[in-house]
């Protein structure tokens, strides 16, 4: 899994690459976590390259999204391929995320 970042004034974009399956969440679990900034209220978070994610994985976007709610900021998700939607939707995860198309859409949401 590749996690790259751009600081964007008042929100961060965070881009997950590869796979978030058990063995890539154990490596970099509190990489992605420590992400979030103290001083930085909004972040999206490009999925496009997402290729698979397991239960591991999906418990890492509940914590981001926990960390993110209990400062009262703003966790927008987007580019999510469809195999990687079906598993939110599954989860009932798509109730707990705000999930948009694209970049553009998330940024109007800021």
């Amino acid at each position: 899994m590749k996690i790259i970042t751009e600081n964007n004034g008042s929100y961060k974009t965070i881009r997950l690459e590869g796979r978030l399956d058990t063995k890539a969440v154990a490596d970099k679990e509190a990489d992605i976590l420590a992400l979030l900034e103290e001083d930085i209220r909004n972040y999206l978070i490009d999925c496009e390259k997402i290729d698979y994610i397991s239960s591991s994985g999906l418990r890492v976007f509940l914590k981001l999204q926990k960390q993110v709610s209990a400062r009262q900021a703003k966790l927008i998700l987007h580019s999510m391929p469809p195999n990687i939607y079906d598993i939110f939707k599954i989860c009932n995860f798509t109730a707990l995320f705000t999930i948009v198309d694209d970049a553009e859409a998330a940024k109007k949401l800021l």
